[in-house]
């Protein structure tokens, strides 16, 4: 190694630790200009890039340097971290996995681990990761919160509440936490509740702006014209968080802002041709968007909120076996004087009743 590419380094080294990520990003690209295997110069330069908020740059850098020190926990935690924050979920578990078996059994990985399958919609092994990382760890509060995350997104909100409830007994001071157990208290529409959760976290964490978000919908439900406000912090901090430029459009409508809704109608319109996750279904019908676009729409809200939707094949017969009859259930809150009850009730009378088993859940 010569004399300027130990200094190279050195220098490197400091500004990194000094915090001075774009200079270390620079010279680690420089090193790697003269070696590409560096591989302290391969991790300095992914973290430089990951703590800058370039996550999916950071990918390759880490990952390179992952393949030649593949049983380095600290490195293949960073890998999987940005591979995870870039949603290459698959990625994330793979290397989680590795790394699993290093360091067995422990409940910050397995609960890591966890959360990729969650993303990645392995609802079954999710569950089982965060349950061994209890087992490991019954006080660790990250896999309880965790937990209740994945409760939360297979629809069980009740049992949500209660291990998020257990997360926030072992560490009440956890932002992420109070704002999902808002969203959980939200769903039984407990939403002063909801409210006092998400203020909770807003204590926390400002800048927090998906809780800002969640704060604005709950505000929204209890009818508070303060949504608008914090829907406006919310798009400040994170104008890409989904589909809040549509709760914002929405709430400077119902604020007769008409000059910012205008504004607004524009950005959704033109994101939403880029296929971003901009805005709700009905929130477009407000909108001089063409049909095409609001179908278009609408598929990329379903896909984001039901993902498993058209995943599996249906199955070839409706009928249940021994059975003549194809039962039909309908789902609503609004069966009764209510326009949607109104509208479908020839629907209902019009079946036939000998093919068909009509059923209401409300």
């Amino acid at each position: 190694m010569t004399q300027a590419y130990s200094s190279m380094t050195e220098q490197m080294l400091q500004a990194f630790q000094s915090q001075h990520l774009e200079t270390a990003e620079r010279l680690a690209k420089m090193i790697l200009k003269i070696n590409t295997r560096d591989l302290v110069a391969l991790q300095v330069c992914g973290l430089s890039l990951a703590m800058q908020g370039r996550v999916t740059e950071s990918v390759g850098p880490l990952y390179k340097a992952s393949q030649q020190d593949q049983k380095n926990p600290e490195l293949l935690s960073n890998l999987a971290k940005a591979q995870h924050g870039s949603a290459m979920y698959a990625e994330a578990i793979l290397t989680y996995k590795k790394l699993d078996r290093l360091i067995p059994n422990n409940p910050q990985v397995l609960t890591d681990l966890g959360s990729s399958l969650a993303k990645a919609k392995n609802y079954q092994d999710a569950g089982d990761c965060f349950e061994k990382a209890i087992q490991a760890e019954p006080n660790y509060f990250l896999a309880w919160s965790n937990r209740g995350n994945l409760l939360a997104e297979m629809g069980f909100a009740a049992d949500a509440i209660t291990s998020y409830e257990k997360a926030l007994d072992l560490n009440p001071d956890y932002a992420e936490t109070w704002t999902n157990y808002g969203n959980a208290l939200f769903d039984f529409s407990r939403y002063q509740e909801a409210r006092l959760a998400h203020e909770r976290a807003l204590e926390l964490n400002p800048d927090y702006a998906e809780a800002w978000s969640n704060y604005g919908n709950t505000l929204l439900e209890l009818k508070d014209p303060q949504d608008y406000d914090a829907y406006q912090k919310a798009y400040s901090l994170n104008p890409d968080h989904p589909f809040l430029l549509g709760q914002l459009f929405s709430a400077a409508t119902s604020q007769c802002d008409w000059n910012n809704s205008q504004v607004l109608a524009s950005k959704i319109i033109s994101r939403a041709e880029r296929g971003e996750k901009v805005a709700h279904p009905f929130i477009f019908l407000q909108t001089n968007a063409s049909l095409k676009l609001q179908k278009w729409a609408a598929e990329i809200y379903i896909k984001y909120r039901v993902p498993l939707a058209g995943s599996n094949s249906p199955n070839s017969s409706l009928r249940i076996r021994g059975e003549k009859k194809i039962r039909i259930g309908y789902i609503s809150s609004d069966f009764k004087e209510h326009p949607v009850g109104i509208l479908i009730e020839n629907l209902l009378k019009m079946h036939n009743r000998d093919l068909f088993e009509v059923y209401g859940f409300f």
